[in-house]
């Protein structure tokens, strides 16, 4: 298993001039439940499912009760967890009161195990499609023909123009049809190796962007 990123650019100035960089932004690769933990740990050591997720709420409780009461709670090679004050500013000392207090954040600093697995992490590439800052999605490869049909020089096309094939049949003063085709009458003749994208523009294969198929690091 490896962390799955994106590639996404934002244009910046560097000496006066303007250059686009690029960088990773982490992408979840989905969640665990405190089901599924409290089912990998019942399989993993000698302890029943209830007696796991009895202990888990008793963890959660005590964390709360002993980081309000202003300790550090140590939990060996997890971690340690604590709660940190933090407020508004006032003008002076005695105008400071209990509502310049905001909602304190609740830090955590990884034990041991989890300092370990930080040196042995790969990375993953989480799809071909690097996200733009700002909005929009660009392809990682153009697509030579974007935004037009690709016509087939041997399909005639021009309405009246083209000699009739006398092997094709029946089409008096118009385009000759190509019986390769597949029908489309006089108009743009679709690529039968990109699977079905009718008059539209013909999408790179090499351009990727389905999401899940990784490259790893």
């Amino acid at each position: 298993m490896a962390l799955r990123f994106k590639l996404v650019n934002r244009t910046t100035k560097l000496e006066g001039k303007s250059k686009t960089i690029y960088f990773a932004k982490s992408t979840a690769s989905g969640v665990t439940t405190k089901e599924q933990v409290v089912s990998l740990v019942e399989k993993i050591s000698a302890v029943s499912s209830g007696d796991v997720k009895s202990v888990l709420d008793t963890l959660s409780t005590i964390l709360a009760m002993e980081m309000k009461s202003g300790r550090i709670v140590d939990l060996g090679d997890l971690g340690r967890f604590r709660m940190s004050a933090r407020s508004k500013a006032a003008g002076k000392e005695e105008e400071f009161t209990r509502k310049n207090f905001l909602q304190p954040r609740v830090l955590f600093v990884p034990g041991a195990e989890i300092m370990r697995a930080r040196k042995e992490v790969s990375y993953e590439l989480a799809n071909l499609v690097r996200e733009k800052k700002g909005g929009g999605n660009s392809p990682a490869g153009g697509t030579p023909s974007q935004g037009g049909a690709a016509h087939d020089p041997s399909a005639g096309g021009n309405e009246g123009g083209a000699t009739p094939n006398p092997s094709a049949g029946g089409n008096e003063g118009g385009a000759t049809p190509n019986p390769s085709a597949g029908g489309n009458e006089g108009g743009a003749t679709p690529n039968p190796s990109v699977g079905g994208n009718e008059g539209g523009a013909t999408p790179n294969p090499s351009a990727g962007g389905n999401e899940g198929e990784g490259t790893s690091f």
